[in-house]
């Protein structure tokens, strides 16, 4: 490809195949990193997977999230349901669970679901700016598009950001269309496609921002635009784009306390930020001496800037429309605390052919100075080749960068292998939130409460007496490198990493080396005696938190951990301070009862079990466990009805067979015994030792009537 000399339509169509099969390349190479461990976010895929409704019938396609709007998520579940159905035919999927279980196949076909989206923006693209433009300055946007490091990054991930940009591409591609030919049609799919951009992502709405200001720019004076306001296609766009946006997020309407909480979240989210953040450093300069210079390159950036303002400066309406969602949304996200790189991914694309389009004017001009000064034929076939690789030096390096990420293993990968070969299974560990998952049952984790926002208020969360009786904690700098930002603010979280350092032994430490990525990880075990009780003191830091079902969750999980662990008075603590919070709750009564039962406390803890039963009756495991209490108490008539109605809930439960195996021994009621032992007998394993023992007692009872 050359911009010095027009090309004919055939070098044009191969030289832009060319660079649609390096773009799909580049974004296939490396789909699988980090699998089987899902290390990203990923909430379209965990959303679509709650709509299969594994556990119960049905679907269910209420998202219970609304810091996202749902669009990608039914995506995913329609890429899913695809899925599965050929996988199924195939016979790969027998089962709807077998599907299930291959998370990392799923996790591939829908990451093609983002490649596809931004594959579709390198083609819109081009086609706009040849529109726009002419064949160069498209084929120009279209390479550098597809070589940037960014969108590359982010058709990596399953997210929304890759959605939203492909179609307010489109939205743009059909508001140029719009101003220059303002057909019903075209005003009908501008609508469309901004209310699509909107239901990826709530910030695709400023799309219809810059259809009102495409709208009154057609017109040649402020009386006209005045007067065009009453247009009826104006107001046919915006209401499609309301209309399509509810289509595909109809739950807003029928949840709109859920949404509002959520939503609400979102706008705290953007205004206060989360931790990490550079909070000496504006957002406008984060983005704009940091971000847009880093993944467009100086010389491209400085081409957007230049060319940009020249459009305004030259009244130049089509470059003003190819400006006004990223001045826009620029405009708007730059007031906002939060900041990521993701959040220019959209306007990248318009920013880039507006940067394509200033090159080529500069370079037109260049050559036609070099031209008049007789320099032309000399630097001809010299300065093209070099002008590219200026122009696509600093994304190909950026690229080059990120594959070399993937040279070495995710430190978190190397975590779990250590984890896994040093930690014995069914043990316990206190860990932050780093994406490390081992399969259910493996260990017993403890999962240190964290937020991006407002993380002072986790503080009763960071204090080491809570996991001293624990195997093993995990720190990390991903939460500590955070914290040390602000030291003041986070003086007592940081006391929490100094008394990890002074009072416990690191007994291995993981280090992030060069070309990886990933976190350093610190793993400590936990001083050798403890106290038989929590201090009061920590449940009264607990209890001054406003999150009472988080605390009851850190609670439970923390209990339930330390009851494996023979820790009765501590995981006793643990379950009546849940159970304070959530009184109702009949998971938290059931395991309060068995850990008082566990400690020999039959009379305390009967009442939380019987307070179960009465909230849900049909729970076959309480029901026996309260007979097995009125058996402790001898209270025997009861114990005996309540036994057995265990057993007829359900037939399988041993404990209440054991039960009642003890009660008639007590009471020497052989008849009794032999029936209960020959209904035991039937639901165990025909050879297994159970079974052997039965035999042994009933042999027993036959020789001795």
């Amino acid at each position: 490809m050359t911009i010095d000399f027009k090309m004919n339509e055939k070098k044009e169509r191969t030289a832009f195949l060319f660079i649609l099969i390096a773009g799909i390349g580049l974004r296939l190479w490396q789909i699988g990193w980090g699998l089987p461990e899902i290390f990203e976010e990923a909430f379209p895929f965990h959303i679509a997977a709650k709509f299969w409704n594994w556990n119960g019938t049905g679907y269910d396609f209420n998202p219970h999230f609304f810091n996202y709007p749902a669009l990608t998520f039914y995506l995913t579940f329609a890429v899913q349901a695809v899925q599965f159905g050929i996988g199924h035919l195939l016979g790969i999927y027998p089962t709807l669970v077998s599907f299930g279980n291959d998370v990392s196949s799923s996790i591939v076909v829908i990451r093609l679901m983002s490649i596809a989206f931004d594959t579709g923006t390198i083609i819109v693209a081009y086609k706009l700016t040849r529109t726009m433009f002419s064949s160069e300055t498209a084929l120009l946007a279209a390479g550098l598009i597809a070589v940037n490091s960014l969108h590359i990054k982010q058709a990596h991930l399953i997210n929304v950001d890759t959605a939203l940009t492909f179609f307010a591409m489109i939205a743009v591609l059909y508001i140029w269309k719009m101003f220059h030919a303002p057909t019903r049609k075209n005003y009908l799919i501008a609508g469309m496609c901004i209310g699509l951009a909107a239901a990826s992502k709530y910030t695709g709405a400023y799309l219809l921002a810059a259809l009102v200001i495409a709208h009154l720019i057609q017109q040649r004076s402020v009386a006209e635009m005045i007067r065009s306001l009453a247009h009826p296609a104006l107001y046919l766009a915006i209401g499609v784009s309301v209309i399509v946006f509810f289509i595909f997020n109809p739950y807003i309407l029928v949840s709109p306390q859920e949404f509002w909480k959520d939503f609400s979240y979102e706008q705290y989210h953007m205004s206060a930020g989360h931790l990490g953040l550079n909070s000496s450093q504006s957002t406008f300069s984060f983005y704009f001496l940091d971000i847009l210079p880093s993944v467009l390159g100086w010389i491209l950036f400085l081409a957007v800037m230049i060319r940009g303002i020249s459009y305004f400066f030259e009244r130049n309406k089509p470059g003003i429309i190819l400006m006004l969602f990223p001045a826009i949304t620029l405009a708007i996200i730059g007031m906002w605390e939060m900041r990521a790189d993701r959040y220019v991914l959209p306007l990248l694309p318009m920013m880039i052919i507006i940067g394509a389009d200033g090159i080529v004017q500069g370079w037109n001009r260049l050559r036609s100075y070099l031209q008049q000064n007789h320099f032309g034929s000399v630097f001809r076939y010299i300065l093209p080749p070099v002008a590219l690789i200026v122009i696509f030096f600093p994304p190909v390096q950026n690229d080059i960068s990120y594959y070399k990420s993937f040279s070495n293993p995710d430190t978190r990968i190397l975590a779990k292998e250590w984890i896994s070969k040093n930690l014995p299974q069914g043990s316990s560990y206190a860990t932050g939130p780093f994406g490390i998952q081992f399969p259910r049952g493996t260990y017993l984790p403890v999962e240190i409460p964290f937020s991006p926002t407002g993380s002072e208020n986790l503080t009763p969360f960071y204090d080491p007496r809570w996991y001293e009786d624990l195997d093993l904690l995990i720190a990390s700098d991903y939460d500590y490198g955070r914290f040390a930002q602000d030291p003041k603010r986070f003086h007592s979280i940081l006391n929490f990493y100094d008394t990890l350092r002074s009072r416990w032994s690191l007994i291995h430490e993981i280090n992030v080396g060069q070309n990886q990525q990933g976190y350093t990880f610190w793993f400590y075990k936990p001083p050798s005696q403890t106290p038989e009780a929590f201090n009061s003191e920590l449940f009264q830091n607990l209890s001054i938190l406003a999150e009472s079902t988080l605390v009851a969750t850190f609670s439970e999980n923390l209990a339930f951990a330390l009851f494996y662990k023979n820790r009765f008075i501590k995981s006793e603590q643990l379950m009546r301070f849940a159970v304070s919070l959530e009184p109702d709750n009949v998971r938290l009564l059931k395991e309060l009862g068995w850990t008082i039962y566990k400690r020999n406390h039959f009379e305390e803890a009967l009442p939380f079990i019987i307070h179960s039963l009465e909230i849900d009756g049909s729970q076959p495991e309480m029901v026996a466990l309260e007979g097995s209490i009125f058996l402790k108490l001898n209270r025997i008539n009861e114990a005996d009805s309540t036994l057995h109605r265990a057993i007829e809930m359900n037939n399988r439960l041993e404990l209440p067979y054991l039960d009642l195996e003890t009660l008639y021994t007590q009471q020497s009621d052989h008849r009794q015994l032999v029936a209960i032992l020959r209904q035991h007998k039937s639901i165990v394993e025909t050879n297994g030792e159970t079974a052997k023992h039965i035999d042994e007692q009933l042999r027993a009872l036959h020789e001795n009537p």
